[in-house]
């Protein structure tokens, strides 16, 4: 038996072929777009998820900063307040408070805490005269500036570590002055912008100064006025800042790259504290 012989195929046939079920394609556009609206939405959320780590991280950071130097602050009123309860404080007096509180192992990245004079130009002889009789003859006065008054470094304990620093005028710089005169006249602390400061056995780094100024016993401190005049001097700390954020870190790295700047003066962003600094830095 002869089998009938198959009909032509057709252009329009062959078409329909191609495009049988057109269903398909609509299914595989929806797959793809589907696919890629997914990974938006991943990345979308990765990145939401990143920026609220981050931020959460950053303001635990700034709390932690914040607390530790309001903790740190109470420290300065304490030196204060044994000024205030005594008639004269001695040198033995300031170094068994600083022993005291212990400075060293209770407030990391507070490097030294001592006391500042303020000394006009017309008695330097006679604060020169009682600061040695107080068991340090060979105390001496240094960098004295221009001014007509000083602002002596009397005490900075732990001696061993900051006795260069002793005598110092740190009125004759003009940001530690304006630093000490803001907390002179406010009659409450002040901090500084970032300082180079010198730390025994590692040169110089990064750092802050708070002042908290201490008035005559007994003296008015109502008026601005009053305040300049009565002036005695100011309890102060230096910190390190790279010592103040290992100690947030709990000496562990960051967990995100920081960096804290200095933004006190207007349109100027000084960086004092980078946790992965670029190498040429």
């Amino acid at each position: 038996m002869n089998a009938a012989p198959l009909p032509p195929s057709s252009p329009k046939s062959g078409l329909r072929l191609t495009f049988a079920h057109p269903l398909a394609w609509v299914v595989l556009v929806l797959s793809l777009g589907a696919s890629t609206g997914g990974w938006f939405i991943a990345r979308t959320h990765e990145q939401l998820t990143a920026r609220k780590r981050f931020d959460e991280e950053a303001a635990r950071i700034q709390m932690t900063l914040a607390e530790r130097l309001s903790v740190y602050q109470d420290v300065l009123h304490g030196g204060v307040g044994l000024f205030a309860a005594s008639y004269s404080v001695e040198r033995e007096e300031w170094r068994a408070y600083v022993s005291a509180v212990s400075v060293n192992k209770r407030f990391p990245g507070m490097d030294g805490l001592g006391f500042m004079a303020y000394v006009p130009r017309s008695q330097l002889d006679a604060f020169l005269q009682t600061t040695r009789a107080d068991k340090n003859p060979d105390f001496q006065p240094k960098g004295l500036g221009t001014n007509d008054d000083f602002f002596i470094v009397k005490y900075l304990e732990p001696e061993a570590d900051h006795a260069a620093l002793l005598g110092v005028d740190l009125g004759a710089d003009p940001v530690r002055r304006r630093v000490a005169e803001e907390a002179r006249d406010s009659g409450s602390a002040a901090i500084s912008s970032r300082l180079d400061l010198h730390v025994a056995d590692d040169g110089t780094q990064a750092g802050l100064l708070m002042m908290l100024p201490v008035f005559r016993n007994g003296a008015p401190t109502a008026t601005l006025d009053e305040r300049r005049a009565n002036i005695e001097g100011w309890v102060f700390a230096r910190f390190v800042i790279s010592q103040l954020m290992r100690e947030i870190f709990h000496n562990q790295k960051p967990p995100v790259h920081l960096e804290v700047f200095d933004c006190t003066m207007p349109g100027r962003k000084t960086v004092v504290y980078d946790s992965d600094p670029p190498a040429d830095r």
